[in-house]
């Protein structure tokens, strides 16, 4: 696990962190994605933004490095992370993640209808409406995902300062 953190350089303060990394998921139940039992998969272990650095775009920051890692790390795109309702009832992280694009598992598709209703209509969640711990995440490659990083190993030793930039 990596941490990431962005600093207010002008305050001297950290505005917040991600604590992530590689993981194999390997789940006979298929608790992320429905398409694959054993997949690579980048973790978002801990993502946190303070307060007064929310809504602005840290924490969007944050889950566009986990993309770009993801590739990096032969992970095909591929994130997975558990979202807890911790702080405040009406302002779920799930709402959140859903709109940068993870989806919620298989067990949880009414909840997802109800997180894409509040998106749609530009609007919070109601207390009580949505679980507690919610399993999310964003699928890009699961399936041939071992050919596929084969090729993706090729392209580094080929061109690995490109392979840096991505």
């Amino acid at each position: 696990m990596a941490l990431y953190r962005m600093i207010d350089l002008q305050k001297g303060k950290v505005a917040g962190y991600m604590r992530a990394g590689t993981d194999v998921i390997d789940d006979n139940f298929y608790s992320y994605s429905p398409n694959a039992k054993r997949y690579y998969s980048f973790l978002i272990d801990r993502l946190y933004v303070e307060p007064e650095y929310r809504n602005q775009g840290v924490g969007t920051a944050f889950i566009n490095i986990a993309k770009k890692e993801s590739m990096r790390n032969f992970c095909t795109g591929n994130i997975h992370l558990t979202s807890f309702n911790t702080h405040e009832p009406t302002r779920h992280p799930h709402l959140f993640y859903r709109k940068l694009g993870f989806k919620c598992n298989k067990y949880n598709q009414l909840t997802q209808k109800y997180l894409d209703e509040c998106i749609k209509e530009n609007r919070q969640t109601e207390v009580g409406k949505c679980v507690y711990k919610l399993l999310m995440y964003i699928e890009n490659c699961v399936k041939n995902q071992d050919k596929v990083n084969e090729l993706l190993y090729k392209f580094k030793v080929k061109f690995p300062r490109l392979f840096e930039n991505l």
